[in-house]
């Protein structure tokens, strides 16, 4: 049986994560760091990522590392998973957040990693553009959106309990915007929010370089009493969410749960810029297994061994993947369509006919 291990760094990765190591029985390791100042703590931070993940990786052993996102604790663990010669699949490959250096390191884990489950046809197309071979991008939808259809959330009655709020709040997810170095942008929100009038439930600061002052800020702003900073689960956070008047900030959830729940997000600055909001069926995970199940077949070289793809546009990735057979690529009828279904779900073929056609190819 092959072992799996999920590297989770903070609550953003963790819901993309969650229904992958249920499917798979992947072990899980973590890499906390601490919060940042400024770029030097980040580049600190992301070093002692990689260091903590090269021992987690030699005490597991796994045959392969299951990645999400882009944060420099993800890029540490990759970097570490790349030199000991261990596979990486990666979630949420291919997406744009031109305003952050996330963007960067995203795209640098993707050339990392030998398996990429992009979430929406636009990010498999950017794949493919980057060079990565096609048998090896597996367009799946979002994990992010297994893990919200699964929960049972607070009623609105518990989640202002819990909170300690009324029954109407605006939920702040805001998190420094890392390509710009003041806070002049979290400034002016704050005084748009003071002019607002309601109560703002805000959630807590990352550990991106300047999270430390906007942490201070936030602390300061909340000492009126009228508005709080939360550090809440994955279950209190998306009950928050649904239960919010409306939702403003700069965070991915605005883009991945918002519009499953029927939240209305207002975006602010350019930290998401280029982003899509994305949906899906909740079964993106089993689909994973699948792909996984079946590329775990080929030797770890095959997979380690990448070579640059040509980039064509002219088949949706999807609709066409290349099987490996002995060492020679020969092109097969994929179990995803790859289409976009007019209410903006992702068309999926079910999960049985998926694993009949993905193991065929094969």
């Amino acid at each position: 049986k092959m072992k799996f291990l999920c590297i989770s760094g903070s609550r953003a990765d963790k819901a993309a994560l969650i229904p992958v190591a249920q499917v798979t029985g992947a072990e899980w390791a973590f890499v906390d760091t601490l919060p940042s100042r400024d770029q030097h703590d980040s580049a600190i931070s992301c070093s002692q990522a990689m260091m903590m993940a090269a021992d987690e990786l030699k005490r597991v052993n796994p045959d392969l590392v299951i990645l999400a996102g882009d944060r420099f604790e993800i890029l540490g663990a990759a970097t570490a998973a790349h030199l000991m010669g261990i596979p990486i699949a990666h979630l949420s490959g291919g997406d744009i957040t031109e305003g952050s250096q996330d963007d960067a390191m995203r795209h640098a884990i993707t050339k990392l990693a030998a398996l990429h489950f992009p979430t929406n046809q636009e990010s498999a197309d950017r794949l493919l553009a980057m060079g990565e071979e096609k048998w090896r991008i597996h367009m799946v939808g979002a994990p992010q959106i297994d893990y919200l259809l699964r929960q049972e959330l607070y009623s609105e009655e518990e989640t202002n309990r819990l909170l300690g709020t009324h029954s109407q709040f605006i939920l702040v997810a805001y998190q420094p915007p890392t390509m710009q170095p003041d806070t002049i942008e979290f400034d002016e929100l704050l005084l748009m929010l003071r002019a607002e009038g309601l109560p703002c439930v805000f959630t807590t600061v990352n550990t991106d370089a300047g999270g430390i002052e906007i942490a201070r800020k936030l602390a300061k702003f909340c000492l009126s009493g009228v508005h709080s900073m939360q550090k809440m689960d994955h279950k209190l956070f998306l009950s928050v969410m649904k239960h919010c008047n409306y939702m403003i900030g700069n965070s991915s959830s605005g883009y991945y749960e918002a519009p499953t729940l029927g939240t209305k997000f207002v975006n602010i600055g350019t930290r998401q810029a280029g982003r899509k909001p994305v949906t899906g069926d909740g079964k993106a995970a089993e689909r994973i297994k699948v792909t996984l199940d079946a590329m775990m077949t080929l030797p770890r070289h095959r997979l380690l061994q990448k070579k640059w793809g040509t980039a064509c546009h002219s088949t949706p990735i999807g609709n066409e993947s290349t099987a490996i057979a002995n060492g020679a690529a020969t092109p097969k009828k994929n179990w995803f369509d790859g289409q976009q279904a007019a209410n903006g779900m992702q068309a999926y073929l079910t999960s049985d006919q998926a694993k009949g056609q993905a193991l065929g190819s094969l």
